[in-house]
């Protein structure tokens, strides 16, 4: 009898391991055939490819142009003095621009700086000293080793980025923006540079492009070698954005001796938006 139960349950314990193992050699094939699945070809195909490439391009007319002001002021006085000249002059150009339709959320300052301008002064050497009989020959004023470094003045330098948007609608806006802003004699009117604002809705057109002309060249190659197309296994996309050119110039140099400054013509021309992308699909 004991023996009996001994070999039941050695049985059942057999049984048991047998289930075990079934359900994990099942949930294994479905882990397999779902990592098929997601992935969509068998590693053994992997070499059984097409590569093919697309680009697209796309010209544009830029709609917002950006420049950059800087205001720089220097005052022999104080840090103070020279911040206050620096903000009137900030204010007098806020002013302007207002007065000429640019909105305040178009304006941005970009950087602030304040510092004292430093100079080297040499003290005068003692007067010559009695070595015994024989004088040590220094001429009174002559530059020592030591010296002092004093402050000589004080700056205060402000940067403002201004945006002007929808800019085909007037193109000489921005150069009168630009005659007026000189006339109030800021330090510098630099990096004058034209943008799309919706640039993103172009570059998935380019891009869009770009697919249709990589599948179209897929079907062809695969015509011409007597297969047909699978899925894509791969997939890169490389877009180049536009180049912006910059202008700079030395704004208070420009307005030297002048009331008004000329309206200086800013050519925009178009740019390019280029969407380039490299597709792998299998053959059959």
């Amino acid at each position: 009898m004991k023996d009996k139960d001994i070999n039941l349950g050695l049985k059942m314990a057999g049984v048991v391991a047998l289930g075990l193992l079934s359900l994990f050699l099942f949930i294994k094939t479905v882990n397999e055939v779902k990592t098929f699945e997601t992935i969509g070809v068998d590693p053994n195909e992997m070499s059984r490819v097409i590569s093919v490439s697309g680009k697209a391009e796309i010209k544009a007319v830029p709609d917002v142009a950006t420049f950059s002001v800087t205001i720089e002021e220097e005052s022999k006085s104080s840090m103070e003095d020279a911040k206050n000249k620096a903000a009137t002059k900030v204010n007098d150009i806020l002013a302007y621009l207002k007065k000429e339709g640019v909105e305040k959320k178009n304006i941005t300052s970009t950087s602030y700086t304040a510092y004292p301008k430093y100079k080297t002064v040499n003290r005068p050497c003692p007067m010559p000293a009695m070595e015994g009989d024989v004088k040590t020959m220094i001429a009174p004023g002559y530059p020592c080793v030591n010296s002092d470094e004093i402050a000589s003045g004080f700056v205060v330098s402000q940067s403002l980025e201004v945006k002007l948007i929808n800019y085909k609608a007037d193109e000489n806006k921005l150069g009168k923006l630009i005659s007026g802003v000189t006339t109030l004699k800021p330090k510098y009117v630099s990096s004058i540079y034209f943008t799309i604002e919706n640039i993103e809705k172009l570059q998935q057109r380019a891009r869009s492009e770009a697919i249709t002309k990589a599948r179209a060249e897929a079907e062809v190659l695969a015509q011409s070698l007597g297969v047909r197309l699978g899925k894509v296994v791969s997939f890169s996309d490389v877009g180049a954005y536009p180049y912006y050119s910059a202008m700079s110039a030395r704004a208070d140099k420009m307005s030297e001796g002048a009331t008004e400054v000329p309206v200086a013509e800013m050519p925009i021309g178009e740019q390019t938006i280029t969407a380039s992308v490299s597709i792998n699909y299998t053959i059959k």
